[in-house]
């Protein structure tokens, strides 16, 4: 609100919900579900003709990009974007994706970079490792288990996180279970303990519980401290722990 222009219509907006009439000014904060035609909500009545002088601004822009069919709701919403009743001529969108397999967006306004964010300290600082001659799967997970071993121990007023990426979901889950296998060997206890320590996050309908959770993985009196996840997700989401 402190970059508004001092000589605004508008100084004050109201920030509100599609609960409430949006009037000229105003911030309406909403999820996509706020434009279905059987929600009760104010957009259709509030919005009707009025395209022109709204800006529409979307997180995830990415969804609407997805191949037709794949998702319902983002038909829903982009069907709303395009109607010619509201007619909106100022679309902007944010994402951390911004390609669709390898086809990349090419009406990009303004990059932030990875490594802008780091030298800006948003995000931590990535390490390479340079990768070790090859070995199975018992020599590489020995190592991540070592190194989070030793961040515990080296940091110990916060509980390191260790995340596994993966190429797929299918990928994912036959690791996950290895994983588990392999720390119940380790210290010598259940399977049933080492899966309260080990979180699973994919765009699979199977773990949508799953990421509910991520909220709470920092707190220290959270058992997880393992999660494993895919190279590309749906959904963008933040785990400040993260050591490896």
């Amino acid at each position: 609100l402190r970059l508004i222009p001092e000589d605004a219509k508008t100084r004050n907006p109201r920030v509100i919900s599609a609960t409430q009439k949006i009037q000229q000014g105003d911030i309406c904060i909403e999820n996509i579900h706020a434009v279905y035609e059987h929600v009760k909500s104010s957009v259709e009545d509030s919005l009707v003709g009025k395209g022109e002088k709204t800006l529409v601004l979307c997180d995830e822009a990415h969804h609407a990009y997805n191949p037709p069919g794949r998702d319902q709701a983002i038909k829903k919403w982009k069907e709303f974007l395009l109607n010619e009743k509201y007619n909106f001529s100022y679309i902007v969108g944010d994402t951390g994706t911004a390609y669709i397999g390898d086809l990349y967006f090419t009406d990009v306004v303004y990059r932030y970079s990875l490594r802008k964010a780091i030298e800006e300290r948003f995000a931590k600082t990535i390490r390479y490792v340079a990768e070790d001659s090859p070995g199975g799967d018992i020599e590489k997970f020995q190592k991540i288990y070592d190194n989070h071993l030793e961040n515990r121990m080296r940091y110990r007023k916060v509980k390191p996180i260790t995340i596994i990426i993966t190429k797929d979901i299918s990928a994912c889950k036959k690791l996950t279970e290895k994983w588990i296998d392999f720390i119940a060997e380790r210290e010598n206890t259940s399977k049933e303990d080492v899966e309260k320590k080990v979180l699973i996050v994919t765009s699979s309908p199977d773990h949508k519980e799953n990421v509910l959770k991520l909220d709470m993985v920092d707190d220290k009196d959270n058992p997880i401290e393992w999660i494993t996840s895919v190279s590309m997700l749906t959904e963008g989401w933040d785990v400040k722990n993260v050591f490896q």
